[in-house]
């Protein structure tokens, strides 16, 4: 074999060896974040029945959040804190995230804020029981 062929084949093999690990490490986020969802569900119930706002529950997640999502929502809180609209951030997090729960979730969220959220808490527990029962 000609020089120029072995090195097309490595150069091959080790992209291939490349997305292989970037697959992995997106696959094992995802993994991470999914499992993240019951935890979040319940600090959020939990803020929210402390008298927080619905913000002030997100933003939070940014602190004491698991680790796996707390970068989006530190990214959310800064948005909230530069004055964007409240249900711009929560677009963004709905987009960033891109998964099944977190889209119920941020509807119940955008509901209850536009419109008062007298069963937010009672929503959020039947879908917290929803993904716990989903993730067993």
């Amino acid at each position: 074999m000609s020089f120029i062929t072995v090195l097309i084949i490595s150069f091959i093999i080790l992209s291939a060896i490349l997305i292989a690990i970037r697959n992995i490490k997106i696959s094992s986020k995802l993994q991470k974040r999914s499992e993240a969802w019951p935890e979040v569900l319940d600090l959020i119930i939990s803020s929210l029945q402390s008298g927080a706002s619905i913000s002030e529950s997100l933003s939070m997640l940014g602190k004491i959040g698991p680790h796996s999502i707390r970068g989006e929502f530190n990214k959310f809180t800064k948005k909230i804190e530069q004055g964007e609209k409240f249900e711009l951030a929560l677009d963004y997090l709905k987009h960033e995230f891109a998964d099944p729960v977190t889209d119920q979730l941020f509807e119940v969220l955008y509901f209850s804020s536009q419109f008062g959220g007298r069963n937010t808490i009672k929503v959020l527990r039947e879908l917290s029981e929803y993904v716990v029962a989903d993730l067993s």
